[in-house]
């Protein structure tokens, strides 16, 4: 593998890791900043609309209690009608405990319900009846289909009875709506629902106090939790809390899913910017992994000729910014390998081609260039000489004066003949 693309590599390992960790790590942080606000969202929601559904409770108790009183004392009131009318009452009744006979009715449509359904009504009211207090019963539904909620009060011998339609709680679940799936549901103290975004529900009053949320709302509980709905096949986070008094429970739930899909959504946006300066890290990466390492190229095939004394070059060192140091030092040193190598071949040539003492031309040499010579002049009609010189008893001064006499005496004839050859001028000498 060449180095550039090792660093090319390696370049997209540091960037890409770091990256990734990166990514990950956001969209983690991303996902929990998600449960994090819907859990601060649904929460203030859930304590909002228990804080509608209070008011509502002590208005429809005030109004009750004021009604059922003025009936007991036999006082009417012409703007309670309307009053009643206002709060979704269809009627309040004051009933003789023993006998069941209504001793006054004040009715919104002037209808009166079957027998069975008033005894039905009278049996609960009996059990939830109470002195000197009112007592909301849970939702039950009239024969023609409408969900009430009764509101019961004992006033001595006889007890007031108010039917509170649950249009209110309907449309105020209504009026909540979030996200792709998140709702409101509102249900009694029982678990009957009240409101919920699935019609069949609310009109079945469906009972769903198995669901983790609603047993929590029911124990008087406020809080958030995840539950799964068979439902729906999924999981949900909800935000749950309770009324005080009539026990109504408040529950504010959306889809787990969504939260992953929203967080996804920020996660790919943040990737496409991700992908995308990889993709320039990457080629800026490249750009300097070639301009780096160029030289360094540069530098291998000068070195594959160093055999050849001819091929050997001084090479100017890279001035590109991103060299490292480590590479411009290899030219140095490759520029002073050469010198070295070109004085080293100087001193070849000298000790190979030239006598040591006389500095003249060796006998290889002196054959060599009368060769070259030679075939030269065969092309030209110039007469050549060649000349062969001895020293008579040069032997006997080795032998008594030492190789070092010899050597000066050699130097000091080598001068001479090249001292006379050198006054004839019009010779070419070899």
């Amino acid at each position: 593998m060449k180095i550039r693309h090792s660093l090319i590599l390696l370049s997209a390992a540091l960037v890409l890791m770091p990256a990734l960790f990166i990514s990950a790590w956001t969209y983690n942080q991303t996902v929990r900043a998600q449960f994090d606000e819907v859990s601060e969202r649904h929460l203030l929601l859930a304590k909002n609309l228990r804080g509608t559904l209070e008011r509502y409770y002590l208005d429809t108790k005030l109004i009750f209690d004021s009604v059922s009183q003025n009936m007991a004392q036999d006082i009417i009131n012409p703007t309670a009608k309307k009053l009643i009318a206002n709060m979704n009452f269809m009627d309040i009744s004051l009933v003789d405990e023993a006998s069941a006979k209504i001793h006054y009715r004040m009715s919104i449509d002037n209808t009166d319900a079957p027998e069975f359904m008033k005894l039905r009504i009278m049996n609960t009211a009996r059990k939830i009846a109470r002195q000197d207090t009112t007592t909301f019963s849970s939702v039950i539904s009239t024969p023609d289909g409408i969900n009430i909620i009764l509101l019961v009060r004992q006033i001595g011998e006889k007890i007031a009875i108010g039917k509170l339609k649950t249009d209110y709680f309907v449309k105020l679940g209504k009026s909540i709506s979030f996200g792709k799936k998140g709702y409101a549901a509102i249900v009694d103290a029982k678990g009957n629902v009240l409101a919920h975004p699935l019609e069949s529900w609310t009109a079945e009053r469906k009972n769903i106090a198995n669901i983790a949320p609603v047993k929590l709302m029911m124990e008087k509980q406020t809080g958030i939790r995840k539950f799964y709905l068979p439902a729906q096949k999924s999981e949900l986070i909800a935000g749950f809390t309770s009324v005080k008094g009539p026990g109504w429970g408040v529950m504010i739930p959306q889809p787990v899913s969504e939260l992953y899909e929203k967080s996804a959504g920020y996660w790919k946006s943040s990737l496409s910017i991700l992908v995308v300066s990889f993709a320039f890290a990457i080629l800026f990466a490249a750009w300097i992994s070639i301009r780096s390492t160029q030289p360094l190229l540069k530098l291998i095939a000068a070195n594959q000729n160093l055999d050849n004394p001819d091929q050997q070059k001084i090479l100017t060192p890279p001035d590109f910014w991103a060299v490292p140091t480590e590479i411009r030092q290899l030219y140095v040193t490759h520029n002073e390998m050469i010198n070295r190598l070109h004085t080293k071949h100087a001193d070849i040539l000298r000790m190979a081609y030239s006598d040591l003492v006389t500095g003249l031309p060796t006998r290889e040499a002196f054959n060599q260039l009368v060769q070259e010579e030679i075939s030269g002049l065969k092309s030209t009609e110039k007469n050549y000489l060649l000349v062969f010189l001895d020293l008579d008893d040069f032997k006997a001064i080795n032998d008594t004066m030492g190789h070092e006499v010899g050597d000066t005496v050699l130097v000091i004839v080598a001068k001479q003949v090249a001292d006379a050859i050198s006054n004839y001028t019009d010779l070419e000498i070899i």
